[in-house]
């Protein structure tokens, strides 16, 4: 494919990624709302994935399309780091004053994405992916959605859900074109950037790092934004690590589940499960804390994801 219809058609997906994403998020907020579902429990099953579809059909796409299950593992391990780092950094910069977090809740998701992260490991380092570690990972999710519904401490996630009314029929269109966009797209944004990455002379990893984790979290980053500028940046650090839990588990479980055993790079791929426990282990010290973010190490925060990214493609 010519780089000049590439690189605009990659940047038009993405624009087009951002725009359905924010309207299937919407609608499966207003799907929640309509049926008091808690936000404990809706920010883990219908806002995870209208946030998380991304990542789940590039996943889906490279194994089954691509051939290559490389390119959904690392577009899920950088998205996770670009949301440690990228969002929950912007959250605190923009951010009028210090954002206090909800510390029960924050260890308990904590927990769970090391509890993700650390399973991850473990399946990849023998070479391959299996289908019953992928059922694996489907049950730990599962798991973590029976301690969210019955664990009813940690009040801030357990607000009700914003106000959102919508038709059903309207909730139902939306979802389900919504969702075939994303895959398409997903599809789309994959094909765009290989052929960015054949002409520049790019690694798979290298343009899943840049291009797929980013196009994959652009939706997130924007609502995050919004929400911090609004004086509600808690719930965007809070879902940052439900999300990325989602991603593991379901954005890795599931296609696997579908398509069966995949090979890995466990080589290829070491550098970047070290950054991402780098970069768990340093926003735990940073939550955890004083369990408030400020703009200083809001600054640091983002700061530290140039400095893993820079690290990885120059290694």
């Amino acid at each position: 494919m010519n780089i000049w219809i590439a690189v605009p058609g990659l940047l038009l997906t993405f624009y087009l990624l951002k725009i359905v994403s924010d309207q299937v998020e919407d609608s499966f907020s207003a799907l929640a709302f309509k049926y008091r579902i808690p936000a404990t429990i809706a920010g883990a099953t219908l806002l995870a994935v209208g946030g998380s579809a991304g990542e789940l059909f590039t996943a889906l796409n490279s194994a089954i399309f691509y051939k290559t299950f490389e390119i959904g593992l690392v577009t899920i391990v950088w998205s996770a780091i670009f949301n440690l780092f990228v969002i929950t950094g912007l959250v605190g910069i923009k951010s009028k004053k210090p954002i206090p977090l909800s510390k029960d809740g924050m260890i308990r998701d904590m927990i769970f994405y090391f509890l993700a992260a650390f399973t991850l490991t473990l399946t990849i380092f023998d070479g391959e992916i299996t289908r019953w570690e992928a059922f694996g990972f489907l049950g730990l999710y599962a798991t973590y959605l029976t301690i969210l519904y019955t664990d009813r401490k940690d009040k801030s996630k357990l607000e009700t859900l914003e106000e959102n009314h919508q038709s059903m029929s309207r909730i139902i269109f939306v979802s389900i074109f919504g969702l075939a966009g994303i895959a398409v797209l997903s599809w789309a944004m994959i094909k765009f950037g290989l052929s960015i990455a054949d002409f520049a002379g790019l690694s798979i990893a290298a343009v899943s790092a840049i291009f797929f984790a980013f196009g994959t979290s652009i939706s997130d980053t924007f609502i995050a934004i919004s929400a911090a500028k609004k004086g509600n940046g808690s719930g965007s650090i809070a879902s940052v690590f439900g999300s990325n839990t989602f991603d593991i588990l379901m954005g890795l479980g599931l296609p696997i589940a579908i398509v069966g055993g995949v090979p890995v790079d466990a080589e290829g791929i070491y550098s970047s499960i070290v950054m991402l426990f780098l970069s768990i282990l340093i926003t735990v010290i940073f939550v955890a804390r004083d369990w408030e973010l400020s703009r200083r190490e809001g600054i640091i925060l983002l700061s530290a994801f140039f400095l893993f990214l820079g690290y990885f493609l120059w290694s």
